[in-house]
């Protein structure tokens, strides 16, 4: 196996951890901006 094979697919360490922080951030904003509005959707 070649370094070229081995890294096909991967990426460093630095960018899994902004996908990271990127898809918690984005799990936490999802959850919480409803809140605010569900009194209008009580109506």
């Amino acid at each position: 196996m070649t370094t070229m094979t081995a890294a096909r697919g991967r990426v460093g360490s630095g960018t899994a951890v902004w996908l990271t922080a990127f898809a918690f951030a984005a799990a936490m904003l999802g959850t919480t901006l409803p809140t605010p509005l569900y009194p209008h959707y009580e109506q």
